[in-house]
């Protein structure tokens, strides 16, 4: 075995055992209250995760395994965003 090919297996040994090793996150986010509108980001093992206000500053990640709140968080979803009517062209009056 090459020195390359014995460096890429501890390499990839260590890397597979710290990752079996850390802790499973909680996956229990609270909805923000300022949350407007959701794109849903994706789902694995029960955890859904959503991106609320996504495309602004206020956007924060939510990921729960709470049924009503992945409820509450697709109703967001469906809703359309705000429309903002567009101004007068001048000289329109």
């Amino acid at each position: 075995m090459s020195r390359f090919a014995t460096l890429l297996l501890l390499a990839t040994v260590a890397a597979s055992s710290s990752r079996a090793q850390a802790p499973e996150k909680a996956c229990a986010d609270p909805i923000p209250k300022d949350c407007k509108n959701v794109k849903f980001l994706g789902e694995d093992k029960g955890c859904a995760c959503f991106a609320c206000n996504p495309g602004t500053k206020e956007r924060k990640v939510v990921c729960t395994k709470n049924e009503d709140d992945k409820k509450t968080l697709r109703k967001l979803q469906e809703q359309p965003p705000p429309v903002t009517p567009a101004p007068e062209p001048r000289g329109a009056r």
